[in-house]
C-alpha cells in the first residue's frame, strides 16, 4: 500500500508540474501575441 500511494503522489506531482508549465506557457504565449501584433 505504501509503495502504490508513493507512485500516486509521485504522479499527481507530475501532474502538477506538467499543469503548471502548461498553465506558464499558456499565459507567455496569450500575452505575446498581441505584443506582437502591437509591434512591440
Amino acid at each position: 500500500m505504501a509503495s502504490i500511494r508513493g507512485g500516486v503522489s509521485m504522479v499527481n506531482d507530475v501532474l502538477a508540474v506538467v499543469a503548471f508549465i502548461g498553465f506558464l506557457l499558456g499565459k507567455v504565449l496569450n500575452s505575446s501575441i498581441p505584443l506582437r501584433l502591437l509591434g512591440v
